[in-house]
């Protein structure tokens, strides 16, 4: 091999050298791009999962605030579960004879409103709901239907109030929104699972306790059946 062919290989190797080089620069400056456009990718990510957190904290604190509103607007009800429905019933006779049962006087000027809604299970019999006139007339009655199941050692019969309609176990009590029926339903399965044994209803509010002489909680929603462990 002459002199000459010796340059121009090598000359070649050189060129081809630099073009792998200038190659891999040009790759170099590429993966930089992405690398840019990634971490870019990623801070707005982060930033959006932030954004959402903090959307979701909002939502919470607002269904809080309109359980709380709804469950206000229901401090003067009870509700008055499982009493068999009769056609062409007079519920406000019905809410009189309740109160005669639980030996409180109600008159007909002491309701404001009273209905029968639709439960969950659309194949029971719809609740009736009484609103009164007097938060403390409610209250009356409510106690008064703890007081006599605690005092009679059973629920409150449907033939204790009609004994001309079928017979029935009732419930007798605040009126809770959906919300916090749930809630109170959660309440009482953990409850059982971790040995609490009181779970009650008070005023529309939930509380729970340990044992007796333990100390009282209220929960007020679901975030707080941590308390139960």
């Amino acid at each position: 091999m002459t002199k000459k062919a010796d340059t121009d290989l090598l000359n070649k190797m050189m060129e081809r050298l630099n073009s792998m080089n200038e190659s891999m620069t040009n790759m170099q400056a590429e993966m930089n791009q992405i690398n840019i456009k990634l971490t870019s990718v990623l801070k707005e990510n982060e930033e959006l999962k932030q954004e959402a957190v903090k959307r979701e904290k909002i939502i919470k604190e607002m269904d809080k605030r309109m359980n709380l509103l709804e469950q206000r607007t229901r401090v003067n009800n009870i509700e008055i579960c499982n009493f068999p429905q009769t056609p062409n019933e007079d519920l406000t006779e019905v809410v009189k004879a309740v109160g005669k049962t639980l030996k409180v006087n109600i008159k007909t000027e002491d309701i404001q409103v009273v209905h029968r809604v639709q439960r969950f299970n659309k194949e029971t019999t719809k609740n009736i709901i009484v609103n009164f006139i007097s938060r403390w007339k409610k209250m009356e009655i409510v106690n008064a239907a703890k007081s006599f199941t605690k005092s009679n050692k059973r629920n409150i019969n449907s033939r204790d109030i009609n004994q001309h309609v079928k017979e029935s176990d009732i419930y007798i009590g605040d009126h809770l929104t959906p919300y916090n029926k749930k809630l109170l339903n959660k309440t009482k399965i953990l409850a059982k699972e971790k040995g609490w044994r009181f779970v009650w209803v008070r005023d529309c509010t939930i509380h729970v306790r340990q044992n007796e002489g333990t100390r009282t909680y209220t929960m007020k929603d679901e975030e707080d059946l941590y308390i139960i462990q």
